[in-house]
């Protein structure tokens, strides 16, 4: 794939998650009675063994993550990575307190996991309503793990990395979604979404 050919179905990719997005804007917004935006930023395609490195120049060591592996016309596994200082502010603002410690603990795995729910879910609707890819999934798996096991345990060759921001009314907050792909399987998601380009 040519370097030209990859700029147009990232940007395509890019155009395609956020609609995504806005669909998962209305959910969130209306279970919280709080307006909130989510704004993609650029994607880019590293190899896994930049993983590690790619991440440790974003986040702390550790980080919370939400996942779900699919399976069908295209393989491989969605992630969404929250920090910890995001982590806290998140859920100090969608509920609209202050919590110690160990309140945080109680609530940090259950709002976390249906936040990554809602995002995943948006986007990986709006790539199959895109492109016609067929998929099944697996359930949802949320996880506090560092970010050297993380790499170590994705066995998908290739990722997509893209950051996410969430501003819920005067806070913006960041957290990273990543794509893992088979070499193979990413050939065969961009073939559908250049098919889909010029449909």
């Amino acid at each position: 794939m040519t370097e030209m050919t990859q700029t147009n179905q990232f940007s395509r990719l890019h155009s395609i998650c956020q609609v995504g997005l806005k669909q998962a804007e209305s959910v969130l917004s209306g279970m919280v009675t709080q307006a909130i935006t989510l704004t993609a930023g650029d994607i880019s395609l590293i190899e896994v063994e930049r993983l590690q490195e790619t991440l440790s120049n974003r986040y702390a060591e550790n980080i919370s993550q939400v996942s779900m592996s699919f399976e069908g016309d295209v393989a491989g596994s969605l992630f969404v990575l929250f920090p910890p200082e995001t982590t806290t502010v998140l859920i100090n603002t969608l509920t609209k307190s202050v919590m110690r410690n160990y309140e945080m603990d109680v609530f940090r795995i259950g709002t976390i996991t249906e936040v990554g729910n809602i995002l995943l879910s948006g986007v990986i609707a709006a790539v199959v309503t895109a492109t016609g890819v067929s998929l099944s999934y697996s359930t949802l798996d949320y996880d506090e793990i560092s970010i050297l096991v993380l790499s170590k345990q994705t066995r998908e060759q290739r990722m997509l990395l893209g950051e996410l921001m969430i501003q819920v009314e005067s806070l913006e907050v960041s957290v990273m979604v990543m794509g893992a792909f088979e070499s193979e399987s990413l050939v065969q998601l961009n073939k559908l979404l250049a098919k889909g380009e010029t449909s």
